[in-house]
């Protein structure tokens, strides 16, 4: 039992010895560089495979811009065609309108003065129309003449209708007519009231004079009024059963705007200032001085 001991001990200091050995440099450098080949050869077939699948993609990539590619060609190619045949319709359609504009002027004639003097025409009747005393009685004769004043062949219609619009115009010329209308005072509060036409010149409401506002359809009544002595006629023209005289503005609205810059007495006063109320004071009292 002692001799089998010994021999064990003996076995394990010899294992032990052999384990403290050092390993010798050369068979180290080998095992690294073996180990190295060896994960350069694991991750070759890694990368490898990699490089496959990108390389893959980007031939798919490459095929499908080749096919958008194709699209965009054969889309620029259709253009380039559609463009080609649009130049060629437009250079025969303008052919065709000259032809056709020639044709036009030789069928015209001497129709084409005519023409464009019943444009004249319509377009001062229809600026006419605007401002004017009438507009209340023919609502829809300025759009119309607008209409016609635009066409460059008329037809029979549109003649005949500039015709009666003028012949409307001579007639209402003529007449002293009262009409209902609507009537905006200086405070721009609207009522219905009777309105007095004079001819085409002016129109009054309660002896006093108004003025045609088409863009509010209805006659402003003027904040200042005429003297005394020109609104009286109106008044004796009212009551009047027989032919009296009227006083109208024969400028058509132009000589009543200017009333309302028109300074009253104690506004020529003030304008007067200093040397006004020195002078008017010198007759006061030189009016004293005479009466005493």
């Amino acid at each position: 039992m002692k001799k089998l001991l010994i021999f064990s001990v003996i076995i394990n200091l010899n294992l032990a010895a052999q384990e403290t050995e050092e390993i010798p440099i050369d068979e180290l450098r080998n095992n690294e560089i073996n180990d190295l080949l060896e994960i350069v050869k694991k991750n070759r077939s890694i990368y490898v495979n990699e490089d496959n699948r990108r390389l893959q993609l980007f031939l798919d990539k490459i095929e499908e811009r080749t096919r958008l590619l194709n699209d965009a060609k054969q889309k620029l190619a259709n253009e380039n065609a559609r463009n080609k045949r649009l130049e060629a319709e437009f250079e025969n359609n303008e052919k065709t309108l000259a032809d056709l504009e020639e044709k036009l002027q030789i069928k015209i004639g001497v129709l084409g003065e005519l023409f464009g003097v019943a444009r004249q025409f319509a377009g001062e009747l229809a600026a006419a129309s605007e401002n004017s005393v009438v507009f209340y009685e023919f609502p829809q004769r300025s759009e119309r003449l607008k209409e016609v004043s635009k066409i460059q062949v008329h037809n029979l219609v549109e003649l005949e209708d500039l015709w009666l619009a003028y012949f409307d115009e001579i007639v209402a010329g003529s007449e002293i007519k009262n009409i209902n209308a609507t009537v905006t005072d200086p405070d721009g509060e609207s009522f219905d009231a009777s309105i007095t036409r004079y001819g085409l010149f002016s129109a009054s409401y309660d002896n006093k004079y108004v003025t045609p506002a088409s863009s509010l359809n209805s006659f402003k009544l003027l904040a200042k009024q005429p003297e005394s002595s020109i609104t009286r006629t109106l008044r004796k023209h009212s009551r009047s059963d027989d032919y009296t005289k009227v006083a109208i503005d024969p400028t058509r609205g132009f000589l009543l705007s200017l009333y309302l810059d028109k300074p009253g007495w104690f506004q020529r006063i003030a304008q007067g200032k200093l040397i006004g109320f020195i002078i008017i004071s010198i007759g006061i009292i030189g009016t004293a001085f005479s009466i005493f």
